[in-house]
């Protein structure tokens, strides 16, 4: 009886995905994966971030388009903010075991942003970022949330310039 009640409290089994799914992971490119609610896969790959779902790839983004990633232990929920303003995506996972894929997942954002200049305006901060792109190259994004005035973006612009100045890139 009493092996019983230990295995109750025990926590759930981390999901191994079956070989063809494992397969089908690393031909995706995935160095770290963990399973989903839903029974999907997230897959974190050096260049981009996916879902695989039964058959497919159901979702893939490139690290260079987002912007931070945060876990919230209580719901098991891996939240991504993308770059361009759209709908952030949020990842249900199986089960709590994710540390290796939130950490991945986090590393990789961080390791795309090369370079970062902030500047404070009337609707918060605006970020201008030099990124590494999947095959090396560097680019600039700059991001603002809300509204600027006119003043605002041309210090915007001028901060973009002294970021992609900061690292060798000329306009």
């Amino acid at each position: 009886m009493r092996a019983r009640e230990g295995a109750r409290n025990r926590p759930p089994e981390t999901p191994k995905p079956d070989k063809a799914t494992a397969k089908r992971l690393r031909r995706s490119g995935a160095v770290v994966h963990a399973a989903l609610a839903d029974g999907r896969w997230l897959g974190v790959a050096i260049d981009h971030l996916l879902v695989l779902g039964e058959e497919d790839v159901e979702f893939s983004r490139p690290w260079t388009d987002a912007e931070s990633a945060v876990w919230d232990g209580d719901s098991r929920t891996l939240t991504v903010r993308w770059v361009d303003g759209s709908e952030p995506s949020a990842f249900r996972t199986a089960t709590d075991d994710v540390f290796d894929a939130v950490t991945a997942v986090r590393e990789r954002i961080t390791t795309s942003q090369v370079h970062v200049e902030i500047m404070g305006t009337s609707a918060g901060d605006v970020r201008a970022l030099i990124r590494r792109g999947a095959g090396g190259q560097l680019f600039s994004q700059l991001l603002a949330r809300g509204p600027l005035t006119e003043d605002e973006r041309r210090r915007a612009d001028e901060l973009e310039r002294t970021a992609r100045s900061a690292v060798g890139l000329v306009d």
